[in-house]
């Protein structure tokens, strides 16, 4: 070996310290932002959904409850396992996204740092570590950061096959099926699979001389362990369920009505719920209608990353490029499709993708010097960028065009309200999302007006309708106030936002 090669080598050893002591620098600071005043408010509506599905798994109750067992039970295995352990507690609950949230910085790391390059995969994570989505879902209790962080599992092995023809197929099948479990919309990842498998033709399909299909070897074993985990963790979605199901049909003779009383397997109930969509109208109703959301939502320099990326892999295109770019796209179509409520926290799903396709505008930059600048400049500036924003990343917004957020914004102020209500309000009348999140905090609470004893107390709290019409409870929280003359007591805003209303009846 000679003096010049060990001196390469000496250098390119250097390079990877620096990097790897980049990498430990970035995700701890992500996990400090992820970890830190994770009781910043009470739980929020999706939050006490899951709380209370996780509480009645703690006590044994997995089937007496629709909503028990009409999501995947993996998140609330190990929400219910936290309850055990450390009791009611919005930071104990909230470490379950935030560790899964620290998980996706992870992995988007080696999943860039193995299909790229070393200087993409430190900025893909700078991206995704502060993303104000990323940020504001790693620390509420539902369930997009662990599917983002499933979502990006199965695509590495499934890339690494098709790149490197590396056969991983128990890891990728038992990926697969944690992903279903934790969350159905891992089945956009699935679909985003098949299509690239067909493409690739690792499926294939023959019509003559008989119809055939033809699996490659890796993705039917792959396929096996999935169907076989996903049901030794979920066994008891196979129980069935006896349901009520009235037929009526018009004829011309009059209406001819059939009740029927057929047992049906919960899987199948779950997956019928879930196919059900909601209308949406503006341009939420157009595909890629939730991408607003990101522009809406996202630190200003991400966003300008995302397209300069775009711009780079139209210039230089990879087969790397091409996979991601249809998953993201077949993601946002399917979920423009199913049309299953108006949040932008499905974005975090895919924000590592995002993150990976912004990290390639690096590339322009040929100076390995340069880009070491760059990577440093894009760190000091997203990381002061969030630590600027924390814990407030809800309140963020780069134009107001969007106001679909009800429930994001449901328990914000809630400390305050609780508190107050606590110390003034022996009852409190209020509507069925804010029933719901007062309940785990303050027990004389109802969603029901009872004429004969009268609550001292009326809360009416954020609807985020704009200039929509209020919604019925509302309408009859407002008839209830003005008929007993209840009088306006306290008045909770955070960051020039109306929250709540509290008003006292004599």
């Amino acid at each position: 070996m000679n003096i010049f090669s060990m001196k390469y080598e000496s250098k390119a050893w250097n390079q990877n310290v620096l990097y790897a002591v980049v990498f430990i620098a970035i995700f701890l600071l992500a996990a400090y932002l992820r970890l830190s005043m994770l009781d910043y408010e009470t739980l929020g509506p999706g939050e006490v959904e899951l709380y209370e599905a996780a509480r009645d798994y703690a006590s044994g109750n997995i089937v007496k409850s629709f909503y028990i067992f009409d999501t995947p039970p993996l998140s609330k295995y190990i929400l219910a396992l936290i309850l055990i352990i450390s009791g009611f507690s919005e930071t104990a609950l909230r470490l379950f996204p935030a560790i899964f949230g620290m998980l996706a910085v992870v992995m988007t790391y080696f999943f860039a740092k193995k299909f790229y390059s070393q200087k993409i995969a430190l900025l893909s994570t700078i991206f995704i570590a502060f993303s104000f989505i990323h940020l504001q879902m790693s620390r509420y209790v539902q369930l997009e950061t662990a599917t983002s962080f499933f979502f990006l599992l199965a695509f590495y092995y499934f890339f690494d096959f098709v790149e490197n023809r590396k056969k991983n197929y128990l890891l990728f099948g038992a990926t697969v099926a944690l992903g279903m479990l934790i969350k159905f919309t891992m089945f956009y990842a699935i679909a985003s699979i098949v299509l690239i498998a067909v493409t690739y033709k690792y499926i294939s399909f023959r019509r003559k001389p008989q119809f055939s299909i033809t699996i490659d070897n890796f993705l039917l074993k792959s396929l096996i362990v999935a169907v076989v985990l996903f049901f030794l963790i979920w066994p008891y979605s196979l129980v069935p369920v006896k349901t009520d199901i009235t037929l009526s049909v018009e004829f011309s003779d009059g209406l001819h009505t059939n009740h029927l009383t057929p047992s049906i397997p919960q899987i199948i109930l779950v997956l019928g719920k879930r196919s059900a969509s909601s209308q949406i109208g503006g341009v939420l109703s157009m595909p890629f209608g939730y991408f607003l959301f990101f522009l809406m939502k996202e630190n200003i320099i991400f966003l300008a990353a995302f397209f300069l990326g775009l711009f780079a892999i139209i210039k230089k295109p990879k087969k790397i490029d091409k996979m991601i770019l249809l998953s993201l796209v077949v993601f946002m179509l399917l979920l423009w499709a199913q049309k299953w409520g108006f949040t932008y926290r499905y974005l975090a799903i895919v924000i590592p993708l995002i993150a990976i396709i912004a990290a390639r505008c690096i590339d322009f930059i040929k100076s390995q010097k340069i880009a070491t600048v760059m990577l440093t400049i894009f760190l000091v500036v997203l990381a002061t960028s969030a630590f600027a924003v924390h814990t407030d990343y809800i309140y963020y917004k780069n134009f107001n065009v969007l106001e679909y957020e009800p429930e994001l914004f449901q328990s914000e102020g809630m400390k305050e309200s609780i508190s107050y209500i606590k110390e003034n309000c022996p009852a409190v009348y209020t509507d069925s999302y804010y029933h719901f999140i007062l309940a785990p905090y303050h027990r004389n609470v109802t969603k029901y007006a009872n004429e004969t004893k009268l609550p001292t107390c009326v809360l009416k709290g954020y609807t985020g309708l704009g200039s929509s019409l209020p919604s019925p409870e509302n309408v009859v929280i407002d008839d209830f106030i003005k008929s007993h003359s209840c009088e306006l007591k306290k008045s909770v805003v955070k960051k020039g936002v109306l929250l709540q209303k509290i008003y006292y009846c004599s």
